[in-house]
């Protein structure tokens, strides 16, 4: 399936079971208080032209269906580019991040937590995280390794390289995807503290660290996206059609904040997404 399909059959399961609109025609996307927010909103129901959910769900309800949508179109668009690496990606739904090679320490620091929980008090828990979605690699065998020169890695030499299963059975987290249905109050900043964190707390490479979101307001977007290189970019599931909606509006300031974004390279469409995890 190409990835024209996959991200129209992603958008279709969003949108069948997420959106609901009220008696006014606004969808749930949008920001009752905000008359660019509903305009705007409307306006890309329209263009999309996909049909929406009869069923009110619950804010948890939507935030767990939004992470799987994201995490089965990841997961098949990765598939079809397997032929470009040695070893498949793994995407997962909240995994501990202590279970991957960067944050393996932590594992130590949980446990010594749970035997002496007086510690949560002066150390805090802030980096015990369990990301919405992750992707991982596994570590390698010499077979693999040693494919095209016999002997390439042995007994002698990259000893301490996770990315060896002779070294290492962590996998190693290559990306760290957080999923916003919208973005309100201070949600942005829960993102940019998670991102952070991730960065101070690893050892080793940092993954990748982006956000995926379906927030119809481009400033809102801009609270997010235009941070200080905590997140290395943000994407819109529907950042095309978003932008025929935002200069169908009319509303010149949401115009702009939109295409800064955008010619800025902080704003990118869902299918950029698995393309850029290749690197």
């Amino acid at each position: 399936m190409n990835l024209e399909s996959l991200r129209r059959e992603f958008l279709k399961e969003i949108f069948s079971k997420i959106v609901v609109c009220n008696t006014d025609g606004v969808p749930n996307f949008a920001d009752k208080h905000s008359a660019s927010s509903i305009v705007i909103s409307k306006k890309l129901l329209e263009i999309l032209g996909l049909r929406v959910s009869r069923k009110r769900s619950s804010s948890q309800t939507v935030g767990r269906i939004f992470e799987e949508a994201v995490r089965k179109f990841l997961e098949k668009a990765l598939e079809e580019l397997d032929h470009l690496r040695s070893w498949p990606y793994r995407v997962h739904l909240h995994r501990k991040i202590w279970d991957f090679s960067q944050y393996r320490h932590l594992r130590m620091l949980n446990e010594a937590f749970e035997k002496y929980p007086e510690l949560k008090t002066s150390l805090g828990r802030d980096y015990f995280i369990a990301p919405d979605i992750v992707v991982s690699l596994e570590p390698l065998e010499d077979e693999l390794l040693n494919r095209k020169t016999k002997g390439f890695v042995s007994g002698t030499t990259a000893r301490l390289s996770p990315i060896r299963r002779e070294n290492s059975s962590f996998e190693i987290l290559h990306a760290v995807i957080s999923c916003k249905w919208t973005i309100r109050s201070d949600r942005a900043q829960n993102a940019r503290a998670e991102a952070l964190t991730l960065v101070q707390k690893r050892k080793g490479r940092s993954p990748h660290l982006v956000v995926v979101l379906a927030e119809p307001l481009p400033s809102r977007i801009a609270s997010l996206a235009f941070g200080t290189g905590e997140i290395d970019m943000t994407y819109h599931v529907c950042l095309y059609e978003l932008k025929e909606a935002v200069k169908a509006s009319g509303i010149e300031d949401q115009v702009e904040i939109l295409e800064m974004l955008i010619s800025g390279n902080r704003l990118r469409d869902i299918s950029d997404l698995p393309l850029d995890l290749q690197v």
